[in-house]
């Protein structure tokens, strides 16, 4: 009976120590917990060490342990933080604790850019715990291996499903990110769009709203609706919490206002950067835009000079180069175009094509017609897109006809069209065949090609021109009234104002050709109407009623309408050439003190005038 007793005694006992002893546990735990989640690292891998030393028959050892390696993880003590986990992988046999030991590797492995490991981590917990906590982080994180050595299908098809399955918000938000990123990597910006809208509808309050109306932005930039994004830009900036993001959407809102030629917003937004190299960047190509080329030059050259390294080095230089060509310093802009072509290995190949074509156009501007055909025919063998070999082979046939080889020019251009019958230029070839044979007096031929040309291209954006030319041929024919025809036709149509004052001119001639020289008049009359604005233009349509005057033996009004010309435009570009004229209708008349007045003002005037040997 005393045994009893005293066996119930021990039991109580027992259990009383046993009871404390668990409560020590928890509360051991707990506290090495708290500095964990506090961000003591140090002091939770102390705490739990002597967790698991103080109590190492625990329940919560192995717990204890995977706290410990991820605090390693988080003090970025990699190695130690795996040496932990593949203990636990070895040794416990909790699906919970495995399937944390493995995503922890593959979280490790990540950090160390080892993707193709963590990858295998990462799919053994999708594989073998299905039913894990960390199931779809670990989708997440595979997700995202994928992302970073851009195998962007994979990485889009896990996100797609993560989105679909799972309830968590924050893998949600952070799978929103991914996505929309890959859409818009892909330029895929209906799918980016569709994706933007639904997540701030279910989410109105999300953590990403700036970058969904930043991508809401870049979706409406690229099909040029500059108004919508700039709204979805101002909305991205009134919600930013990624202050990393607030030059991307500055420099965004300074391009949509360059576009629109807002010239004061876009310099506002474009000065609001706050990265130098950014600034600098978009600062020269503000001043490119607004064809202040002497400004933009001093802002790429900066960028070139202060930033070696810059990501924007490449078009900076390029960017140097245009801005030397627009200047009129062709020859400074050819050494820089060939000094980034030193470098052409680091090129991409649009950048290299970029390059050669502009190199092409500089060496036509000096006339230097061999080195821009090589240049060119460099363009043709390097490319791997049809589209630029083609266009450089036109350029070829272009300096060809600049060079006055018209023969080879015809030839260049027709081997265009036999072995590319469907390319997108082909209007303009044919276009320029009608412009060589004009050039070469074939005026059959010439009728023939560009009749073929309006016949063939009837949406053409050079029919008005071509017009214009089979009118001139029809002339050159002396068939002045079809060419008269076809002009007043054309006159029935909207013409860009240097088509328009060409039209007229012609019109003129035709009509003087054929001696009808009221109707001449009539036209030059009706001339001021349409063109009311172009005065240098005005001008020439003074000077030509004078000659008309001259032509039907009206010199009393000839020469009373020159030299009211001199007084109405003492600045005219024309005014060596009414001198002249004044001077030899004087002569003419044998009022030779008048005449020898007017040539010796222009003599005195125009020392290099094309009239002083005439005079």
């Amino acid at each position: 009976m005393r045994f009893i007793i005293f066996f119930l005694v021990f039991l109580g006992l027992s259990s009383f120590f046993t009871l404390e002893s668990l409560a020590g546990q928890e509360e051991e735990f707990y506290t090495a917990e708290k500095a964990f989640s506090e961000n003591f690292y140090d002091a939770a891998i102390s705490l739990f060490n002597s967790f698991i030393k103080n109590y190492p028959q625990s329940p919560r050892k192995e717990e204890a342990k995977l706290f410990i390696a991820k605090s390693f993880f988080y003090k970025k003590d990699f190695e130690k933080a795996e040496k932990v986990l593949l203990e636990l992988l070895e040794e416990s046999s909790s699906a919970s604790i495995k399937s944390s030991a493995l995503y922890w590797l593959g979280e490790i492995n990540f950090q160390a850019k080892k993707y193709p490991q963590a990858e295998i981590f990462f799919d053994r917990v999708i594989r073998e715990f299905p039913d894990s906590p960390l199931f779809f982080w670990a989708k997440y994180s595979l997700g995202f291996c994928f992302l970073k050595e851009n195998r962007l299908g994979l990485a889009q098809e896990l996100f797609q499903e993560v989105l679909a399955k799972c309830k968590d918000r924050q893998i949600r938000e952070k799978t929103f990110l991914s996505l929309s990123r890959i859409y818009y990597q892909k330029k895929d910006f209906p799918h980016l769009q569709d994706l933007c809208l639904s997540w701030l509808k279910e989410y109105p309050d999300t953590t990403h709203k700036d970058y969904a109306y930043y991508y809401l932005g870049e979706v409406s930039y690229s099909s040029k609706d500059y108004p919508l994004a700039i709204n979805y830009y101002r909305k991205a900036l009134e919600s930013l919490k990624e202050e990393s993001l607030r030059d991307e959407l500055c420099q965004s809102l300074g391009w949509c206002f360059l576009e629109q030629d807002n010239f004061q917003s876009a310099e506002s937004y474009f000065s609001k950067i706050t990265s130098e190299e950014l600034k600098v960047y978009c600062l020269g190509s503000f001043y490119y835009k607004k064809k202040e080329y002497d400004k933009a030059y001093d802002f790429f050259d900066k960028l070139v000079r202060n930033y070696p390294q810059s990501s924007f080095l490449i078009r900076a230089y390029i960017a140097e180069a245009d801005s030397l060509y627009n200047l009129g310093r062709i020859n400074d802009a050819v050494s820089l175009y060939r000094r980034i072509l030193e470098g052409k290995e680091k090129l991409d190949s649009k950048t290299l094509e970029q390059v050669y074509y502009n190199l092409g156009w500089c060496y036509l501007k000096l006339s230097d017609y061999k080195k821009s055909i090589e240049t060119f025919q460099k363009l043709v063998s390097s490319s791997s897109s049809q589209i630029v070999k083609i266009s450089a082979r036109i350029n070829i046939a272009d300096v060809y006809q600049q060079e006055g080889k018209f023969k080879k020019a015809i030839e260049s251009y027709q081997e265009i069209l036999k072995n590319f019958p469907d390319n997108l230029y082909s209007d303009y070839i044919q276009f320029q065949i009608g412009l060589c044979l004009l050039k070469e007096k074939d005026f059959e031929g010439s009728i023939i090609a560009l009749e073929n040309l309006i016949k063939n291209f009837p949406d053409s954006q050079f029919n008005p021109e071509a017009k214009y030319y089979l009118a001139l041929a029809q002339n050159k024919l002396k068939n002045f009234d079809l060419s008269i025809r076809i002009l007043e036709k054309l006159l029935e149509e909207k013409l860009p104002k240097r088509i328009l004052k060409e039209v007229y001119l012609l019109l003129v001639e035709n009509y003087i050709d054929k001696k009808e020289y009221s109707q001449a008049v009539e036209v030059l009359k009706d001339i001021p109407k349409k063109l009311s604005q172009d005065s240098e233009f005005l001008e020439k349509v003074e000077i030509q009623e004078a000659f008309l005057l001259a032509d039907q033996d009206k010199y009393s009004l000839a020469k009373k309408k020159l030299e009211s010309f001199l007084k109405k435009h003492p600045s005219s570009k024309f005014r060596d050439r009414v001198l002249f004229y004044l001077g030899s209708l004087y002569h003419k008349e044998e009022n030779y003190p008048k005449a020898e007045f007017y040539y010796q003002t222009l003599v005195k005037d125009y020392p290099q005038s094309r009239y002083l040997a005439q005079a």
